[in-house]
């Protein structure tokens, strides 16, 4: 009920809830039940349910007037809810809207999951750009190099063409090399699970461009729509997909609720990316040393991270090269 306004809760014959929030004011049947309501217990708010049965209202009935109450715009917050009073997408084989615009794939973001995964960029996540290639179809121009274990995370949403929202697709399927490695579907869920779902994203920027959808399981996480292992690595025993180290192909699918559909493709490359051989404190001065070989024979470049909390934040420091060491 918080944050709602005035709000209206119509339990339907088939079990489901639909919801009416940020009301001007109810029809004057329900209008009076909740002023006497108030004005017997003495109270300016009520939040009360009546006896399933007690008043209906037909198809073509004005059950409240839309309004502000609770919000700072007018608008109408509409919902449909199962009969676990879990909010549904309404969207899904219940309303249909005019749109023929495909959703818009923007970024991939590579998260390295497993101690030394490392990306070409090195040990923290990082972000790749995808280009559009006609209207639905969106490529990424450069290959990824991974040495590790890792997630990915998508930036994408719905333009819709109707309205002015940015919506989240209904579905995103992602497979590497034909084989499906995690799926989304945005059907239903609880506000119990509101933190799961704020678990899902990371926020690296303003806008829908800027939010990053994780594409593998949240710890703890209780949602029946996502489906899949959602991690690539090339261990052994690990849980998700084992990769061998070569070439491998990403592809991206998403779906609006009319069906439209947009594809995106990556590319990246398994193998054995720089190895420190050397690394330690120097006791004679406040310094650390390291070096490292290419198992490929390349010319070699560094950058060293340092943390101070176990490895969750992680700041870049400016090493220089002394003989065969850095």
């Amino acid at each position: 009920a918080g944050g709602y306004g005035k709000a209206l809760y119509l339990k339907l014959d088939d079990g489901r809830t639909a919801v009416y929030a940020h009301l001007d004011q109810f029809d004057r049947t329900v209008d009076s039940l909740a002023w006497h309501y108030r004005v017997h217990r003495e109270t300016n708010w009520c939040d009360f349910r009546l006896p399933d049965g007690s008043y209906r209202f037909a198809v073509g009935d004005t059950v409240a007037f839309s309004g502000e109450t609770g919000t700072s715009a007018p608008h109408l917050h509409f919902e449909l809810r199962d009969e676990a009073e879990r909010p549904l997408n309404p969207l899904i084989d219940i309303y249909s809207l005019p749109d023929n615009v495909p959703p818009i794939v923007s970024g991939l973001e590579i998260i390295p999951l497993g101690a030394g995964s490392v990306t070409g960029e090195g040990p923290l996540p990082a972000v790749s750009y995808f280009r559009a290639s006609g209207s639905t179809r969106f490529i990424m121009p450069d290959t990824l190099h991974l040495d590790g274990k890792f997630g990915f995370a998508i930036s994408t949403w719905d333009e819709q063409g109707y309205g002015r929202y940015r919506m989240a697709p209904v579905s995103i399927e992602l497979a590497i090399d034909g084989q499906m490695l995690y799926t989304v579907r945005n059907e239903v869920f609880s506000y119990t699970q509101s933190g799961e779902i704020s678990a899902e994203y990371d926020v690296r920027g303003e806008g829908p461009a800027g939010r990053y959808l994780r594409l593998f399981p949240v710890t703890g996480g209780t949602r029946t729509d996502r489906s899949g292992p959602g991690v690539i690595h090339t261990g052994e025993g690990d849980s998700g997909m084992t990769l061998q180290k070569g070439l491998h192909v990403g592809l991206l699918t998403v779906r609006d609720a009319a069906g439209n559909t947009s594809s995106a493709i990556f590319h990246f490359v398994f193998h054995d990316l720089p190895e420190i051989t050397t690394a330690r404190r120097l006791e004679a001065a406040p310094e650390v040393v390291f070096a490292a070989v290419d198992p490929d024979g390349g010319e070699l470049a560094a950058s060293l991270f340092e943390s101070f909390d176990g490895g969750t934040t992680w700041s870049e420091l400016e090493p220089r090269r002394e003989g065969e060491y850095f």
